[in-house]
């Protein structure tokens, strides 16, 4: 009997260590995807990593120009990691374009501790940047 409740207890928990497995994968390669685009100083590499859906073209604007201003800071570490509390607070007219799954954690090579948690999801079966949206009007 105890043997047949061992035997269910894996079976029920194969499917989720699999999903958790793949997501860590997805996050990493993630991770690694932004830290080469970066060193390369490729703006349109980093643009490639983000989820675009719902995205405006001035809001892409602005993020593309941030991307080109980060090209100037010099990374110290670059990490996937799991979400925080503070990860999810958006304001209430504002939610990511995607489910957010974990974050992709950059740490510059700056005195004053400079960081950034970017949030991460994924669009199909690639993992992707997600970006922080206005929620649609009624």
């Amino acid at each position: 009997m105890r043997l047949r409740l061992l035997a269910l207890c894996l079976a029920a928990a194969l499917p989720w260590a699999a999903w958790e497995s793949w997501k860590v994968a997805g996050l990493r390669a993630l991770a690694a995807d932004w830290e080469r685009a970066h060193a390369a100083r490729d703006v349109a590499a980093l643009e490639s990593l983000y989820r675009w859906e719902g995205v405006d073209a001035p809001l892409r604007a602005r993020i593309r120009a941030v991307l080109a201003q980060e090209l100037d800071l010099e990374v110290a570490a670059v990490r996937a990691a799991r979400l925080s509390e503070a990860d999810l607070v958006h304001g209430p007219d504002r939610r990511p374009n995607g489910e957010p799954l974990g974050v992709i954690e950059v740490r510059y090579a700056a005195e004053d501790g400079l960081s950034a948690r970017h949030l991460a999801g994924r669009d199909g079966w690639d993992f992707r940047l997600l970006v922080i949206v206005p929620v649609a009007g009624p």
